[in-house]
């Protein structure tokens, strides 16, 4: 049968319908996916299928693929917050007097120097008010102490902002920053905010209204997991909130900007959160290694003549459902009179080779089938409830002539990198120096990088001990003020980072089977008896970071490669969860930073078509994170915060590995869905299809 054939009625309409009800249960054998006709508003309220539910529904033909509703669980819950009494200002009223209540009930109070018990000053804010109070006296910013006896850091520029606040009581400098982070907590807020609906035109599977489900889904999770991280962070009056304040709006301008200026700003803000910490380089460089493999990706393809200088959307128009093979691209079946012309071979995405182009056809609600290789038709339909026009902040148009896709990423990743580059200069040495001088900028970077950076990158953050002796109470025992920085106890089950995840595991399991020491001493001494720490452990765990990095840094390349223009998001958000990993200390505040990873990866999984495993992803960690909290000395001593979050990663690392490595797996699936299709759905109820021109590469 020729695809010109003339229509055979309604039995032949019905045998087709049959066969696709078949071939798609049996192609969605995972049964996450939803088919379910499309409204004006996405998929009809209270359809029938949703994640979870395997009850059979029969497709039509016009049945859209890519759009997921969120669990049925989340649907109930979220209509019923929507339904709050009381007025929204009343709500905003009593949150911001409890804000306030708690400042100045318990965060004050913490900043109290307490001479006579050093150990209740429990505040790290004092530290850097007390080297940036240093900077201007003539003292040693890295050998000053507050009253509990913790040393500063980190690299000069901080302490130099906040030396200002030293004028002020400890208390009220505590109080101070407390309300500044507070509203950094909102940044972070519309800043992911931003970014979410940013990214809703390029999930053109999904509707208006079911994207913003998943987004109130996704944030709802993302707010568990750093709710409790985020209020450790508020009461210890540490960074980490501005740290991933930086961070999010440096990715927002660099994805969201229409030009080179604002994708700069980005790079500029992301260098601010490297010099606050050096651990977020790991998220930046994720980032920005995910961009240039994208460049070099397309400018490779460019050479090998796969692709053509096609509009920038036209590239990634349709890439929803291509890799997954969970949805069959199931053609659409006319309901009209076939059209005058007709022709003889088949479309292109029908024949059994090779694909001809890396653009697979996904299914369309309306309209004929399009001729990709021409560009993006002009008479294609968006799918219900998608925007008509891409908004102009995405700069997503056509391309003037001569410039490609490609030339516009390297440009974006040029405009970022250089704001990064010039932002660490800028931050390490020009504005230090425009302060306290350059030679004194200089050498304090290199007493930085001397003593304490070396100590920091191993993971042992340094204090100067309380019980260290002196030469009052030992004059034997006295040693230089040089050598009295000891390390602090990184062995407690507040530091939840791989590596001592596994020794409190190990340790624990020690000591139930085997009748090892006690585990819990580790908690006040790092160097407690223990049969763990031996040099065959600190092999195993070392290389097992490493292999997390190689899997983590191919994982992002492959989503450079071929993870479309949400790849760096995923990126963005699989560097945020590794630095938990790869970090050799990873304090419970520290993973206010699985929030990325719970928006991003997602929302990349859904853009693909993964909407089981988006769930799940996004539903381990805030369940990590309670249970870390609430039950501190029981699963800290499993170390099961940072072993669930190193399994989290590894997971969504293989789901990238799978979805856009194994590639032509999934093409060889959907050819031969295709194949059986073309031959029997032809057969009863034939179609006339346009013609779709030979393409000579």
């Amino acid at each position: 049968m020729t695809a010109g054939s003339e229509y055979k009625g309604s039995m032949g309409q019905e045998s087709s319908l049959r066969f696709l009800e078949e071939s798609s249960r049996n192609f969605g054998e995972s049964g996450s996916s939803v088919l379910q006709k499309p409204t004006d508003r996405g998929l009809p309220t209270g359809c029938s299928k949703r994640i979870g539910d395997r009850s059979g529904t029969v497709p039509i033909a016009e049945e859209h693929p890519g759009c997921l509703c969120p669990p049925l669980w989340w649907t109930r819950i979220s209509r019923q917050l929507s339904q709050m009494p009381g007025p929204r200002w009343l709500w905003w009223t009593l949150a911001l007097a409890a804000i306030i209540g708690w400042g100045f009930a318990d965060i004050r109070l913490r900043g109290l120097p307490w001479p006579d018990r050093p150990l209740e000053h429990k505040t790290d804010f004092t530290v850097y008010t007390a080297a940036g109070r240093a900077f201007f006296t003539g003292q040693n910013p890295y050998e000053v102490t507050n009253p509990r006896g913790w040393k500063y850091l980190y690299p000069p520029l901080f302490a130099l902002l906040v030396a200002p606040l030293s004028l002020l009581s400890m208390a009220d400098q505590c109080l101070v920053w407390y309300f500044l982070s507070v509203a950094f907590c909102w940044g972070c807020y519309r800043e992911a905010s931003r970014i979410l609906r940013g990214f809703q035109p390029l999930l053109p599977n999904l509707g208006a209204k079911i994207y913003h489900q998943w987004v109130g889904f996704l944030g709802t999770l993302a707010f568990l997991a750093a709710l409790f991280p985020t209020l450790n962070c508020l009461q210890r009056g540490q960074v980490g909130i501005l740290k991933l304040y930086l961070l999010l709006l440096g990715v927002r301008l660099a994805w969201l900007s229409a030009g080179w200026v604002g994708k700069s700003l980005g790079g500029l803000a992301q260098a601010g959160a490297i010099v606050l910490k050096l651990t977020p380089a790991l998220a930046v460089g994720m980032v920005l290694w995910a961009e240039l493999v994208a460049v070099l990706a397309g400018w490779w393809r460019r050479q090998r003549g796969q692709i053509r200088s096609l509009p920038l959307m036209a590239k990634e128009s349709f890439p929803t459902t291509s890799q997954s093979p969970h949805f069959a691209h199931i053609p659409k079946i006319r309901t009209g009179p076939p059209p005058a012309s007709a022709i003889e071979e088949r479309p292109s995405h029908f024949q059994l080779g090779p694909a001809p182009h890396p653009v697979c056809p996904s299914i369309r609600l309306a309209g004929d089938y399009p001729d990709y290789r021409s560009g993006l038709p002009s008479h294609a339909d968006p799918p219900p409830g998608a925007m008509k026009e891409n908004p102009g902040h995405l700069d997503p148009g056509t391309l003037p002539p001569g410039r490609s896709a490609s030339g516009a990423e390297f440009r974006s990743f040029t405009a970022t990198a250089l704001g990064v580059g010039v932002g660490l200069i800028l931050f390490f040495f020009l504005l230090p120096a425009g302060i306290v001088g350059w030679q004194k900028n200089l050498e304090h970077l290199a007493y930085w990088a001397d003593r304490v950076f070396p100590s920091a990158g191993e993971g042992f953050p340094t204090e100067n001990s309380l019980s260290a002796p002196d030469a009052q109470s030992n004059p034997e025992g006295f040693q230089p003020a040089k050598s009295r920085i000891l390390p602090a106890n990184y062995r407690t089950v507040r530091n939840q980072s791989l590596a001592n995840a596994m020794f409190r595991l190990a340790a624990l399991t020690d000591r139930l089977l085997l009748g090892g020491p006690d585990d819990r001493q580790l908690d006040y001494v790092a160097h407690a008896p223990n049969r763990i720490d031996a040099p065959i452990y600190q092999a195993v765990q070392k290389a097992i970071r490493a292999l997390v990095l190689v899997v983590l840094v191919l994982a992002v390349a492959l989503l450079g490669a071929r993870g479309g223009r949400l790849g760096p998001a995923a990126a963005f958000g699989l560097g945020c969860v590794g630095i938990l990993v790869i970090s050799p200390v990873s304090w419970g505040h520290y993973f206010m930073l699985l929030a990325p990873g719970i928006l991003l990866v997602p929302v990349w999984l859904l853009e693909r078509g993964w909407a089981r495993a988006a769930c799940w992803l996004a539903a381990v960690p805030p369940v990590l994170s309670i249970l870390h909290y609430s039950l501190l000395d029981l699963v800290g001593r499993m170390g099961l915060l940072g072993l669930g979050t190193a399994g989290w990663l590894l997971a969504a690392c293989i789901l990238v590995l799978r979805i856009t490595g194994h590639r032509s797996f999934a093409d060889q699936q959907i050819r031969s869905f295709d194949a059986g299709l073309d031959e029997r759905l032809f057969e009863t109820a034939p179609v006339s299809l346009p013609s779709v021109a030979a393409d000579g590469g």
